[in-house]
């Protein structure tokens, strides 16, 4: 059997969400079928990397269209002015079209995967005559309509227009392909009760030993530090929540950690209590002795920063979207804190009761590598794809 899967970034290396979705179809798909995948990428990939990706997931041939970010911002233009998205304008290249014609025409594909919205409308111009499928991951339509509320003037009106035409995308992609997955219940529900199903992303199990009960000294976020959910959050914690933390453990540093921080992260890195590292080699060696906290006031989708804290057994706080978005209550694994008092006072449950903190991270770890093991949903993922062939099996073993 064979398979086309097609993203609108290079998956590799799995070291933020979008890669690390990618990475996991096609991890998943290539220990059972043979694989292609088609992708954008916005710089020239190293041959090298090429191969690492090959040789950790198994699939057979990759092919990849540079876009710069000029050409996306012109593309981006030509589809307002069009009548539909910015997005579905940026993550549009007539050679990615072309290349994508080519290899249905020349290969007998059983079913083409599309990772994210955006190059889902593809399916739109193309229409593949095997089975589709439209991995949404988050619902964008959303997300747009969120960042409508946080501004005003032009920006509100572009993100309310961006909103309005990704949900049209989004009904189109739902009505024309065979299935349309998302990746929380949250996100489903965004949809309206589509018929669309539900896959998480695995989590990798850490083996490491738990940190000492009494060796908390950084309270620490990791992230994309130029997403603007993050920026917000990681803005918002350290004017609101972190002076009252500082003055009663002065001994603790602030640590924001990720790649591409904004012009108003580095700001934050003035403070002598608060450090920006940028991009670090591994985000796990600055979790050590901390605990992580995921402010996130905008949640779209599920937080992999969430479920990588909670897999590496450290204590974690998280806002009640993010918690529930991966189906945590307060005190299960971790504890939810909203408001300020809420945040101050969850930090200090952390510090001065190590052994709620100890049992917590111990409790955290087990259950999310539980809920998001690697082999169960990587099982979902092919059932999903190809689910005649699946049953079939199924029946045999049966027979």
């Amino acid at each position: 059997m064979r398979i086309l899967v097609i993203t609108h970034r290079f998956p590799y290396p799995p070291d933020k969400g979008d890669r690390i979705r990618g990475f996991s179809w096609l991890e998943s798909l290539a220990g059972e079928y043979r694989v292609d995948l088609l992708t954008f990428t916005d710089k020239t990939v190293d041959d090298s990397l090429i191969d690492q990706l090959i040789q950790k997931t198994g699939i057979e041939n990759v092919f990849t269209i540079r876009q710069s970010k000029a050409s996306q911002s012109i593309y981006g233009l030509k589809s307002i002015v069009n009548g539909f998205s910015l997005t579905e304008g940026y993550f549009y290249h007539p050679r990615f079209e072309h290349q994508l014609k080519t290899l249905l025409n020349e290969n007998d594909y059983d079913a083409c995967l599309a990772v994210c919205s955006s190059v889902g409308s593809y399916f739109l111009r193309v229409a593949p005559k095997c089975r589709t499928i439209v991995d949404f991951v988050d619902v964008d339509s959303y997300k747009w309509a969120i960042y409508s509320e946080r501004f005003r003037g032009f920006r509100k009106r572009f993100y309310l227009r961006e909103a309005d035409k990704v949900a049209l995308l989004e009904r189109q992609l739902i009505a024309s392909a065979d299935d349309v997955v998302v990746i929380t219940p949250m996100e489903a529900q965004k949809l309206e009760f589509a018929d669309v199903k539900v896959i998480a992303n695995p989590v990798k199990k850490y083996e490491d030993a738990l940190p000492a009960a009494t060796d908390i000294t950084r309270i620490v976020f990791i992230g994309q530090m130029d997403y603007f959910p993050n920026v917000d959050a990681v803005c918002w914690f350290a004017e609101k929540v972190w002076p009252a933390i500082y003055k009663r453990y002065p001994h603790l540093k602030f640590m924001i950690v990720g790649r591409n921080p904004s012009h108003r992260v580095r700001r934050l890195g003035r403070s002598k209590s608060i450090v920006v590292t940028g991009q670090v080699e591994d985000v796990n060696e600055y979790l050590k002795s901390a605990i992580s906290v995921i402010p996130l006031r905008i949640v779209c989708g599920l937080q992999n920063k969430l479920i990588q804290s909670l897999a590496s057994g450290k204590p974690v706080i998280a806002t009640s979207n993010v918690a529930m978005s991966a189906g945590f209550d307060d005190g299960e694994g971790l504890l939810i804190a909203d408001s300020v008092d809420e945040w101050v006072n969850a930090i200090t449950r952390l510090m001065e009761d190590r052994s709620l903190s100890y049992y917590l991270s111990q409790q955290g770890q087990e259950l999310v590598t539980q809920r998001f093991a690697k082999e169960k949903i990587y099982s979902q993922m092919r059932k999903l794809v190809l689910p005649e062939v699946n049953e079939s099996r199924r029946m045999a073993l049966v027979c």
